[in-house]
């Protein structure tokens, strides 16, 4: 869930619980052939024997002003094992899947119509079954705890289309409103945060009914998003970091407008908690929201820094966390990475080999660590540890760094995603491109080497969706769901 500037990654904060109308499902594809070098994890030998030897890693992420949160201990993970599923009526070319927690979703497109199935993803048990219909083309599910979005697909990010709420615990339709496809949604458990770029507005839409609980002007070029706690960012996650389970134990949005200014939207009643002048650009600007805290990452004309807001008060005076000693360094990637950290991905101007991941000091500022990741993109914190995925040689890459900046796995092709906040996958190949292969495998945090998961056969991987031990996939005529971890 999250927002996509024209350069080689997304603004930093994309693990909140927000989604781009025009994004395919949940991700942007890590693009490229698959290469003949095979991963490491894959030509280990004794993998199960070294994850068996390694005690439990458990830890407490606690930053200034907020609750201590315990991470996941380590999965036991295993082979995939069939659970269950359905076989459609008739082969679809548009099928899609969404989890949240024990419910999975399976959607294809029957006679023009959209047919919706919410499952038991512990054992493939139809809960209940709906149809969508008004729409030409379908293009996605997003699952919240507070209702299932289908949202409906037209050629233009401009056009408007519909968007469908669906009752999670029933399937009947709860509402339907227009979006166009350069909308961005932010979940929150107040209301569901709509940035209307069209119209120059950020909506408060009530989730049981559809209507607008409020509305603030956002003259563009405008940016939102919402704020990450430690619970969000325990959500499994795409290659990218967009959350494939969004949710919020949050009711803050942060809404940067076309004149730099910068306001934190209470998404019960739109009220302002706080606003400030000449913060930020919405289009150049890297934003992260993180409990107490608003970090923005600045180009200057010679490198870049990174500053900080108290979120709720923006009275006082930045604080300076970093400014970057190589004046060529440009930030690419800004994100929450452990306790009183942030941490970036940088490159000198427009050469992806030289790119590096950086902790900083969130409190007194400094670096803390910096170790290269040539071609990083994109960066998923995992507990303390950093996940990094990007492109190298025509293919997807993946590198996995410990809370000490210590490269724990690759640089290797393939990709990698969040289980949740203390255990992540290894996918041999992008997971998001349809000719790849699905070849997996766990690795719990602290934990010295991956655990094979082996291959799951027949299934179209650009469907799949995942959550910390379950993943349900599709193909042109039916739907499945494997275990992996208990």
């Amino acid at each position: 869930m999250t927002e996509y500037h024209q350069s080689s990654t997304p603004p930093a904060g994309m693990q909140t619980a927000a989604y781009d109308a025009w994004q395919p499902t949940h991700t942007t594809q890590l693009v490229g052939p698959p290469r003949r070098r095979i991963p490491g994890w894959i030509l280990a030998v004794a993998v199960a024997t070294a994850v068996a030897s390694v005690l439990a890693f458990v830890t407490v992420l606690v930053w200034p002003g907020s609750s201590r949160h315990t991470v996941a201990g380590p999965l036991a993970f295993h082979g995939f094992a069939s659970v269950g599923g359905l076989t459609f009526d008739e082969r679809s070319r548009t099928t899609m899947t969404a989890v949240h927690h024990d419910q999975a979703y399976v959607a294809w497109e029957q006679g023009g119509d959209l047919q919706v199935r919410a499952l038991d993803i512990a054992t493939g048990a139809e809960r209940w079954s709906a149809t969508v219909t008004g729409a030409p083309r379908w293009h996605r599910l997003i699952a919240s705890p507070h209702a299932l979005l289908v949202l409906a697909d037209e050629p233009s990010a401009s056009a408007p289309r519909p968007l469908y709420a669906l009752d999670p615990d029933g399937g009947a339709q709860l509402w339907e409103t227009q979006v166009h496809g350069n909308d961005r949604f932010i979940f929150t458990e107040g209301s569901l945060g709509l940035l209307d770029r069209e119209g120059e507005r950020l909506r408060g839409i009530d989730w049981h009914s559809g209507d607008d609980r409020w509305q603030v002007e956002a003259p563009g070029p405008a940016y939102a998003t919402g704020v990450n706690t430690p619970a969000s960012l325990a959500q499994p996650t795409s290659p990218t970091g967009v959350s494939l389970s969004p949710d919020s134990d949050d009711n803050r949005i942060v809404l940067v407008t076309g004149d730099r200014s910068v306001r934190v939207v209470e998404t019960r009643d739109g009220g302002t908690i706080a606003d400030r002048a000449n913060v930020a650009d919405a289009d150049n600007d890297l934003l992260l929201a993180y409990e107490n805290r608003l970090f923005v990452a600045q180009g200057l004309q010679n490198g870049y820094r990174v500053e900080s807001y108290d979120l709720d008060n923006f009275s006082g005076s930045a604080q300076v966390i970093y400014t970057a000693s190589d004046p060529e360094r440009q930030v690419e990637a800004l994100e929450p990475c452990g306790e009183e950290r942030v941490c970036v991905l940088d490159q000198v101007r427009f050469d992806d080999e030289t790119t590096a991941a950086a902790a900083l000091d969130a409190v007194d500022g400094g670096e803390v660590w910096r170790t290269d990741v040539p071609g990083g993109q994109y960066a998923i914190p995992v507990g303390e540890w950093l996940l990094v995925n990007g492109q190298l040689d025509g293919g997807p890459e993946v590198t996995v760094l410990s809370d000490a900046g210590d490269v724990r796995v690759g640089p290797e092709p393939g990709s990698g995603v969040r289980a949740n906040d203390g255990n992540l996958l290894m996918f041999a190949a992008d997971p998001r491109q349809s000719d790849a292969e699905v070849q997996a495998a766990g690795l719990a945090v602290g934990t010295a080497a991956p655990e094979d998961l082996g291959r799951l056969p027949a299934v179209d991987p650009a469907t799949c969706n995942w959550s910390d031990r379950f993943v349900i996939c599709t193909s042109q005529d039916s739907a499945s769901i494997w275990r992996f971890a208990e």
